[in-house]
């Protein structure tokens, strides 16, 4: 499996529930080392975004991967990197791919999902899922903190602070 974005928020989550489930993970960002990627998520290769992406996911897999979680929006410049039949999920649906050679194309986006936020809430809990946080800001500086967010360039979340 490839996950794009792998350093952030989103694609560091899921690096690490892939890996929860067996899967073997190649994960890329924009960090040129992927440290979190895999010293904290679990990635078993890491490709940095400066890196012709598909080419390096090819060396590994020849045959391509079974599914790539595109939380990057990279979109149709990494469906080659994608097995003939395989699945691939974006985030976005502006960076849907074409669908070429019987692979099956997914969006998925958050939903109210009580069950599965109470698991992520256990395994977090637990110290069996990493939490990524950028920067901690008081409630009283929320629109410093949403400032920031919408700001960009950060890996992880803006966490909110009831102090």
């Amino acid at each position: 499996m490839l996950i794009t974005g792998a350093e952030g928020a989103v694609g560091g989550y899921a690096v690490q529930l892939a890996k929860r489930r067996g899967a073997v993970v190649i994960a890329s960002d924009l960090s040129s080392d992927g440290e979190f990627a895999t010293k904290v998520a679990g990635a078993d290769v890491y490709v940095p975004a400066s890196q012709p992406l598909v080419e390096a996911v090819r060396k590994v897999r020849p045959e391509g991967v079974a599914a790539v979680l595109d939380t990057a929006m990279l979109g149709q410049a990494v469906i080659g990197a994608v097995a003939d039949g395989g699945r691939f999920v974006t985030t976005r649906i502006d960076a849907r791919p074409q669908t070429e050679r019987g692979i099956r194309v997914l969006l998925t986006q958050v939903g109210p999902d009580g069950a599965m936020l109470s698991t992520l809430s256990d395994l977090a809990a637990a110290g069996d899922l990493a939490l990524r946080v950028a920067k901690t800001y008081p409630l009283q500086e929320a629109s410093k903190a949403y400032a920031h967010m919408t700001g960009g360039g950060f890996q992880g979340r803006v966490v909110l602070t009831m102090e």
